[in-house]
């Protein structure tokens, strides 16, 4: 609202209309005030204060107070005009103009409780117009009483019916109250009129997920996208749709248009959504996910998102048994990481089945010295010296493995192992 020009135009128009609820002037004083007009209409703004600062007092009119407060405001000494408003309403309590200045001044400074309390005496002084109604509905939305929101932009939409952005509001206020039916036939009635606004679309399909209809949200998601109004959280929400509702090819065509826009969000958004994919076995959906992140975000990346991205990997190969690509993105893992000792564990245990016992004797080591691994390394280290025939060795890991962690089954492999060297 406070960045709308045609509401900072309405106030500074304000400064030069008359009303009955206005302090009295004396000729001298309005004439002095006229200078001040003068001098703010010139941008001369901290002359006009100095003036102010100088007519003001308890003998004075409190029009004074008023126009110092104004200029204080346009000047962004928000304090200092609260303090000046404060001062008029006090020496003259009907002060429509004031009681409206000190609303949006203590909305500027989060002050909502007191902004509602300002407004609401300007509207009881007749201020009821459609800018005083949405800025209290705004602070009734700040302060979480969505009914009364609702109420006041109901007044602001039905005062000034040609400004979309009260009934836009009043559209999320029923969103907050969770009148989602409301919701949706009340933006298809706006859309009418207003076919080409992308937030209409947007807040409709808001209602129709919380309705439990995702793709006529997804219709309308993809009608934005048409229209070439998309950003990074609409093309996101549309993919997580698609997700949810096992569209996986289409979930990979809208994350992928999302992470190539200009303004996209970050990375974590959808890693997770290439992370179900491949717990929904959409393996290739996934790793094309994966494939779109790593074009799009590169070296921008941050090094636990590259880790996500090289266990999926990882994860993938296994799953379609492909081990040369896990045995890569394993290493890769690594590389980032070289006390991975998950990473360490799984490239020993590849090595380990593809009968690679050199290989895997080397990782397996390596995740030894890592305490939240070193028993079951010291197990995949000894498999892997017995794959070489080494059994005295692989012995001795045993022995020390069950050292830290005693383990029927390893005992009993140990036994075997202990007939196969004496045997030999």
């Amino acid at each position: 609202v406070w960045q709308d020009p045609g509401f900072r135009r309405r106030v500074q128009e304000s400064l030069i209309l008359r009303s009955d609820v206005e302090p009295s002037m004396t000729q001298e004083e309005r004439e002095s005030l006229t200078e001040v007009v003068e001098l703010i209409s010139a941008s001369k703004h901290e002359e006009a204060l100095r003036m102010l600062e100088e007519l003001s007092g308890p003998e004075a009119t409190p029009q004074f107070d008023f126009m110092r407060a104004y200029v204080q405001y346009f000047l962004e000494d928000l304090e200092g005009a609260a303090l000046a408003l404060e001062t008029a309403v006090q020496r003259f309590p009907n002060f429509l103009r004031a009681w409206q200045l000190y609303g949006q001044v203590l909305m500027q400074r989060e002050d909502f409780r007191g902004a509602r309390m300002a407004l609401s005496e300007a509207l009881k002084r007749g201020g009821a117009d459609a800018d005083l109604y949405g800025a209290l509905g705004f602070c009734y939305t700040q302060l979480e009483d969505h009914m009364a929101s609702e109420s006041c932009y109901r007044m602001s939409a039905l005062l000034d019916p040609e400004t979309l952005q009260w009934k836009e509001a009043l559209a999320m206020s029923f969103y907050r109250q969770s009148k989602f039916e409301e919701l949706v036939t009340y933006t298809g009635t706006l859309l009418q009129a207003q076919p080409e606004s992308a937030r209409l679309w947007d807040m409709q399909a808001k209602g129709y997920i919380r309705l439990n209809q995702p793709l006529r949200a997804a219709e309308n998601y993809e009608l934005i996208d048409m229209m070439g109004l998309s950003d990074f959280t609409s093309l996101a929400t549309l993919a997580d749709i698609y997700v949810n509702e096992s569209l996986f090819d289409l979930a990979v065509g809208a994350y992928s248009r999302a992470i190539t826009m200009e303004k996209r969000g970050a990375a974590d958004r959808p890693l997770m959504a290439a992370q179900v994919m491949v717990a929904n076995t959409a393996y290739d959906e996934g790793i094309a996910l994966v494939d779109a992140i790593e074009r799009s975000y590169g070296e921008s990346l941050a090094e636990e998102q590259s880790q996500t991205i090289w266990r999926l990997r990882a994860l993938t190969a296994s799953l379609t048994d492909v081990p040369a690509q896990q045995i890569a993105a394993l290493k890769e893992l690594i590389s980032i990481d070289p006390l991975d000792g998950q990473a360490l564990m799984q490239l020993g245990r590849v090595y380990l089945q593809e009968q690679q016992y050199v290989d895997a004797a080397l990782y397996f080591e390596r995740a030894e010295d890592l305490e939240k691994y070193a028993v079951s390394a010291k197990l995949g280290h000894a498999q892997a010296l017995v794959g070489q025939d080494k059994y005295t060795e692989a012995a001795t890991l045993l022995r020390a493995s069950l050292a830290l962690e005693e383990r029927e089954s390893v005992r009993q492999y140990l036994r075997q192992i202990e007939t196969t060297s004496s045997g030999r």
